[in-house]
């Protein structure tokens, strides 16, 4: 219908950290889920942003890693 925003459904939400809805603590908390290796320390220099980015592109790597067959290793890596 015309005049009526698009709602998109929360299944389709975008992720808390593209929000700005999570604290520094947190941005630097889901991260260390994805990436066990990093430091807290190291990621604490950050901003808010800067986090927020790093686990957009964490998330996009771990989304592509799951969708790869069996066997088959990112391409970056071959």
């Amino acid at each position: 219908m015309a005049g009526h925003p698009t709602h998109r459904s929360p299944a389709f939400a975008d992720p808390p950290w593209e929000q700005g809805c999570m604290s520094k603590r947190e941005l630097i908390d889901r991260i260390k889920l994805i990436n066990r290796t990093v430091r807290p320390e190291f990621l604490e220099g950050f901003s808010e942003n800067e986090l927020s980015d790093y686990l957009r592109q964490l998330e996009g790597l771990t989304d592509r890693v799951r969708l790869m067959r069996p066997g088959q290793r990112p391409t970056a890596l071959r």
